[in-house]
């Protein structure tokens, strides 16, 4: 189990939840609202998941009005799996890795007080 992070860490059977976790169809709009805000020419994180891939995962489907609407097919997994992420309390450790990166601002190149850091997940 050594990729995995206990995020609740005081969650027992003797505790009570630490927070109230969101009801599913919050948790679906909340990763709806993240895939669409996506830029499609970002860069894939250490998990290699082309952005593109996961912004254009699609179908079309009829709604209620007999629309076509375009919904992501990524959406119930990602839903699912954030909700089980929160109920048990846990985090794979890939998803705490940062890799840090100094991006120059000004002045002197040398100086690290003339640079900001920046972390690509």
């Amino acid at each position: 189990m050594g990729w995995i992070v206990n995020i609740a860490s005081q969650q027992s059977p003797f505790h009570p939840p630490l927070y109230d976790i969101p009801p599913e169809s919050l948790l679906s709009t909340y990763i709806e609202q993240k895939i669409a805000s996506i830029k499609a020419n970002s860069s894939s994180g250490f998990d290699s998941f082309p952005t593109l891939f996961i912004k254009r995962a699609e179908t079309e489907c009829l709604n209620g009005q007999r629309k076509i609407q375009r919904t992501n097919v990524l959406r119930p997994l990602l839903t699912d799996l954030l909700k089980l992420l929160l109920c048990d309390g846990l985090l794979p450790m890939a998803w705490k890795k940062t890799k840090t990166t100094p991006i120059h601002k000004k002045a002197e190149l040398n100086l690290p007080q003339n640079c900001r850091l920046i972390a690509i997940n």
